[in-house]
C-alpha cells in the first residue's frame, strides 16, 4: 500500500509500514527530530476497532497533538518522510514542488531524504525552488532542466559539471544559477 496523492491515507501506510518493518518507527522518528528536533514520537494509533489516526507527542506536552493541530508543513514533512524514507518504496517516486510549506531551514533534510530514496528507487522531482536546488549541486550530473529549443519547444536537458565548472569553481550553487536566471540550469520562466 502506498501513500495517496492526497494523503488521506496517511495513517494506514503509516500503520502498516510500522508492522511490516520494526525499525520504521524508530527510523521515522530520528529522522524527522532533524525538522523538528522537539519531536519525541509521531505514530499511528488504533481508536475504536476500524480506525486509525495520527498522534504525535512533543516535548513539554502533556498530550499528543493530532495532524489538525499541526502546520501543514509540518504534516507535509511527515508525508514526505513517509514516501521517501520508506522501507518500501514504489518503483518510481514522482514528486511535484515537495518544498511548498516547508520551512527554508528544512530544504537540506528534505534534499537529504530525497537522496537517500532515490539510492533505492527512481525519484523524480519537479522544483522551481532556488533553496532546495542548491543542495543537489554535489549530484547536479544527475538534474535536469527544460531548455528552449524555439519560441514553442523545450527540450530536457541533464546538467553538465563540465560546462558549469567555471561557476562553480568561483563558488556558485544549482540555486544561485537559477536565481539570477542562467540558462543552463532553466533559471528563466519564459
Amino acid at each position: 500500500m502506498f501513500l495517496a496523492e492526497d494523503c488521506m491515507n496517511l495513517a494506514r501506510v503509516f500503520h502498516n509500514l510500522c508492522q511490516e518493518h520494526v525499525d520504521f518507527e524508530d527510523d521515522l522518528n530520528l529522522a524527522l527530530r532533524q525538522a523538528l528536533p522537539r519531536s519525541k514520537k509521531v505514530r499511528a494509533r488504533l481508536s475504536g476497532v476500524h480506525h486509525l489516526h495520527v498522534e504525535w507527542h512533543f516535548e513539554g506536552a502533556q498530550e499528543p497533538l493530532w495532524l489538525s493541530d499541526m502546520s501543514d508543513g509540518s504534516v507535509r514533512m511527515l508525508c514526505l518522510a513517509i514516501m521517501l524514507l520508506s522501507p518500501k518504496p514504489p518503483s518510481l517516486l514522482v514528486i511535484d514542488e515537495p518544498e511548498l510549506g516547508i520551512h527554508p531551514a528544512w530544504m537540506p533534510i528534505l534534499a537529504g531524504w530525497i537522496k537517500k530514496a532515490a539510492e533505492r528507487t527512481t525519484v523524480i522531482i519537479s522544483t522551481h525552488s532556488p533553496d532546495l536546488l542548491d543542495h543537489f549541486t554535489d549530484t547536479l550530473e544527475s538534474t535536469v532542466c527544460f531548455s528552449r529549443v524555439d519560441q514553442h519547444h523545450y527540450t530536457p536537458v541533464r546538467l553538465s559539471r563540465e560546462k558549469l565548472k567555471p561557476r562553480l569553481d568561483e563558488g556558485w550553487q544549482l540555486g544561485d544559477l537559477y536565481r539570477v536566471g542562467d540558462p543552463d540550469v532553466g533559471g528563466w520562466p519564459w
